[in-house]
């Protein structure tokens, strides 16, 4: 950057300066000497350089498995993720960097009564989902995900629990139904930090 400015005496001054890319306004000075046939003058220009601008962008989620299969008997597991977000820079985009949950929404289908939990590990950005999964009441494949979504609702990431089918389990055209209706009610949605908090019901 370059800005121009004129002392007292009337000297014009033009200054170059790098770009300041941190969160902090610079501040130096120029010390001049005005020298003529009778006198020498010192004069000091304070310079100050605004603060960079610094902007967030769209988030990026990544599990370590996209999906898991469970028996039709269920159980429990965890799969660890990680949370980055870009950052942008006086307009340009410095790439991505480790954040947290904060403020994203998740959602999450609780067929066959799943439940989750989602841990803080020990690093910035990095999280562990706890899911406990019962036996399946049927003997249809039924499939658990969880969703985690930006500000504008839409999805950055997901992960499926495949439970297998119960040889044993409920025939009844009953099942059918509770699907239909499910699609409507199984709908989980929470907004808010994520740094600790629990989807058990």
């Amino acid at each position: 950057m370059s800005e121009s400015s004129q002392t007292d005496a009337g000297l014009l001054l033009k200054v170059t300066a790098r770009e300041n890319e941190t969160e902090e306004m610079q501040k130096g000075k120029i010390v001049l000497t005005v020298q003529d046939d009778t006198a020498t003058e010192t004069r000091t220009v304070e310079l100050n350089q605004d603060a960079a601008t610094i902007e967030y962008g769209s988030y990026k989620i990544a599990f370590a498995e996209e999906k898991v299969s469970l028996p039709y008997m269920g159980g429990k597991g965890n799969v660890s993720f990680t949370c980055q977000r870009e950052k942008m820079i006086n307009g340009k985009s410095e790439g991505f960097e480790s954040c947290s949950l904060d403020g994203i929404s998740y959602k999450a289908t609780r067929k066959n009564d799943a439940t989750y939990s989602i841990e803080k590990s020990a690093g910035i950005g990095v999280y562990m989902l706890k899911y406990v999964v019962p036996e399946a009441a049927t003997i249809h494949e039924v499939s658990n995900t969880f969703y985690f979504l930006d500000m504008k609702e839409e999805k950055i990431a997901s992960f499926d629990i495949i439970l297998a089918a119960n040889p044993n389990g409920d025939l009844s055209d009953r099942y059918t139904v509770l699907r239909l209706v499910e699609s409507l009610f199984d709908i989980l949605i929470v907004k808010g930090s994520m740094a600790s908090h629990s989807l058990l019901p």
